[in-house]
């Protein structure tokens, strides 16, 4: 029988706690993160140390894969890009904890959707201009070009800015600041940058020279449907 539990202060999620019998595989699911890789969940746990190698394949594909073992669950990463549809093969012969084998073997054919376009800061979100050449590092998915817009908090203006924001608000902009400069930038998108997370070096060495004077900038990256490489029907 299945429990349902769920969690309060956290909205709703229901778990499944598996039932007690064979030790078998429950679910294989791909996941996309900054390192892509297939998640298999078994009803136990995982006997860590035992050799996968053969016992986990990718169709007929016999190149190495890597393994990490982590409670019940088994997460399989290749040094390869993972195709967009793959089969996975578990074969009898992996052990739970107590040194029980796999009941039946498992074929799943799994597919890795693209992900979402996104645009994020690395780091602290905050810019000093103290150099001639100042590159911010940005980091994107799926994206050919960004939009990047300077607004500039004046010197005289800042005790305002400071009334209703710290340094990284963006409370009540126009009446402290004004809009300085817009661009869009190309990040020179290739197929094989494609469903990874790129880094990238934003000059804005043009914005600090052409304006001067003390105060502080505030950036915003954005996108539009024309700057994403994503399937948007309609």
């Amino acid at each position: 029988q299945e429990l349902l539990y769920r969690l309060r202060n956290a909205g709703k999620q229901i778990i499944e706690i598996p039932p007690t019998g064979p030790f078998k595989v429950m679910d294989i699911k791909a996941v996309r993160e900054a390192q892509q890789y297939i998640e298999i969940s078994f009803t136990d746990p995982v006997k860590k140390g035992q050799d996968l190698n053969g016992l986990i394949r990718l169709g007929n594909d016999d190149r190495k894969l890597r393994f990490v073992i982590d409670g019940n669950t088994i997460r399989v990463y290749r040094t390869a890009q993972w195709p967009k549809e793959v089969t996975m093969n578990v074969e009898i012969g992996i052990q739970n904890v107590l040194g029980e084998r796999l009941s039946t073997k498992e074929s799943k054919v799994v597919t890795f959707e693209d992900m979402k376009p996104k645009v994020k800061f690395v780091g602290k979100r905050v810019i000093l201009p103290t150099s001639s050449n100042l590159t911010i590092p940005i980091e994107t998915v799926n994206l050919k070009t960004v939009i990047v817009e300077a607004t500039k908090v004046y010197e005289k203006n800042m005790p305002q800015f400071f009334q209703v924001n710290d340094l990284e608000g963006d409370q009540e902009l126009r009446r402290v600041g004004r809009m300085v400069w817009k661009k869009a930038v190309s990040l020179d998108f290739t197929p094989d940058k494609k469903n990874r997370w790129i880094r990238y070096g934003l000059d804005v060495t043009p914005l600090i020279q052409n304006h001067p004077g003390g105060g502080f900038f505030r950036l915003r990256l954005s996108f539009g449907p024309n700057h994403i490489v994503y399937p948007c029907p309609d």
